[in-house]
Formats: structure tokens, sequence, C-alpha cells
């Protein structure tokens, strides 16, 4: 399994429903799994706000392929693609 830890934002201005989203990336990746956004080590920090001015303090966040901040649908959309890559690269590399 693999960490993702998610941070959402306050939500004073979603335009979008991020809480849906991030369980779409969820189901869509059954081996990812959902821990804290402080969790120490996770293999992707993720921050999903529902608005471009993505206000919430997300500084200290990192994981081991990175960070990725999302604000729009469309992000949401161009992680899943790059999730899809890594994943079967991945799978690929294991069973060599």
């Amino acid at each position: 399994m693999k960490k993702i830890a998610l941070k959402y934002c306050g939500g004073c201005n979603p335009r979008f429903n991020r809480v849906q989203l991030a369980n779409k990336l969820f189901e869509a990746f059954p081996e990812l799994i959902q821990v804290s956004h402080d969790t120490l080590n996770p293999w992707l920090a993720l921050v999903v706000c529902g608005c471009p001015s993505c206000c919430t303090e997300h500084s200290h966040m990192m994981g081991d392929i990175g960070k990725t901040v999302i604000c729009t649908p469309e992000e949401f959309y161009k992680l899943h693609e790059k999730l899809t890559c890594l994943l079967r690269e991945q799978k690929g590399a294991d069973s060599v």
C-alpha cells in the first residue's frame, strides 16, 4: 500500500466537490491509502483546494514522489493520469 497524505483547504469558496474528487482517486487506485496530512514519509503529499487561491498552508508537506496541489477538476484528471503511469511502471518493475 502506498500512503497519500491528504489535506483539504477550509472550503470557504469551493468551486467543485473536493471530497468527491479525492474519493474517486482512492476508488480508482485501491493500492493507495489515505492518511493524515501530518503523517511522516508519505508516498505522495496531496493538497486539494476548492479554488485557485489555494490559501491553505502546506509548505511542510512533502512525499517520496513529491507534492501535488489540486485547485481545479482538470488538475485532478492530470494527477489521475500521472498515477496511472507511475503505478503501471512500478508493477512492471516489480514483475521483473
